[in-house]
C-alpha cells in the first residue's frame, strides 16, 4: 500500500506532486453487476489517494452463495480471473484498504464460518486451507466491513489533506474498533513475521488485533 518503510510500516499518501484523480481505481473498471456500488464505492475512491494502494475484499457468489476474503490492488481484475469457469456470477460485496496482515487478521477473527478444505478435514485444529467461508457469514461480516471501510476513508482524507502519512497501524485498528462496534470479538492467533528483502534479518509486525 503505497510506499511503505519496512520499519515504521508508515506509507506515504500522495504528496501532492500529482492529482489523487492521476492514480486509477478498481471502480473505474467495474461493471455494475460486478460490484455493490454502494458498498464498495466510498472506500474504492479513497484509494485513489495512496498510490499503490490494496484492498482486502469480499467477493461472493449471486444468491447468497460462499464468499471469499482475499486481497488484492484490483479486486475487479481479481474477480473476473476468478469468475472464469464459475457459472455463478460473482461480485464484490464490500472492501477495505489493507495488505496481507489484514487479510489474515480477517481470515482468523471468522475462520469459525470458514469452508474447510478436504486436506484440512481431518487435521485437528488446523487452518481451514482455504479462502471461501459459508454463506451465513454475510449477515455479521458485511457490516463490519462497511464500518470499517467509511472509517478508513475518512482517515485517508484527513491525511491527504494535512498531507501526513498514512500509518498501516492505523488503518489496521479501524478495522479492529469496527469489529468492536459490531460487538464481534477480535483477535489474532498466530505471530507474523515480516521478512525484508534481500536483508537478513525479520521484522515484527505487531497486530493491534
Amino acid at each position: 500500500m503505497g510506499v511503505a518503510d519496512i520499519r515504521t510500516g508508515r506509507t506515504k499518501a500522495n504528496s501532492g506532486k500529482a492529482s489523487p484523480r492521476d492514480w486509477m481505481s478498481p471502480i473505474d473498471r467495474a461493471h455494475p453487476r460486478e460490484v455493490i456500488w454502494a458498498n464498495v464505492s466510498e472506500i474504492f475512491e479513497a484509494g485513489r489517494c495512496v498510490q499503490g494502494c490494496s484492498f482486502v475484499y469480499a467477493i461472493g457468489e449471486e444468491n447468497d452463495g460462499p464468499l471469499k476474503i482475499g486481497k488484492a490492488k484490483d479486486p475487479i481484475k481479481r474477480l473476473r480471473s476468478m469468475q472464469t469457469g464459475n457459472p455463478r456470477r460473482l461480485r464484490v460485496e464490500a472492501a477495505i484498504v489493507g495488505d496481507r496482515y489484514t487479510e489474515n487478521l480477517l481470515q482468523e477473527i471468522w475462520e469459525a464460518h470458514a469452508i474447510r478444505s478436504i486436506r484440512q478435514e481431518a487435521k485437528a485444529d488446523a487452518p481451514p486451507g482455504t479462502e471461501w467461508f459459508e454463506a451465513d457469514v454475510r449477515e455479521k461480516l458485511i457490516p463490519v466491513l462497511l464500518t470499517a471501510a467509511k472509517g478508513q476513508a475518512e482517515f485517508i482524507h484527513d491525511c491527504v489533506s494535512e498531507q501526513k502519512d498514512l500509518p498501516e497501524e492505523e488503518m489496521e485498528r479501524i478495522v479492529r474498533e469496527a469489529h468492536g462496534a459490531h460487538d464481534v470479538p477480535a483477535f489474532k492467533r498466530h505471530e507474523t513475521i515480516l521478512l525484508a528483502k534481500g536483508a537478513g534479518y525479520v521484522t515484527p509486525r505487531r497486530s493491534l488485533i
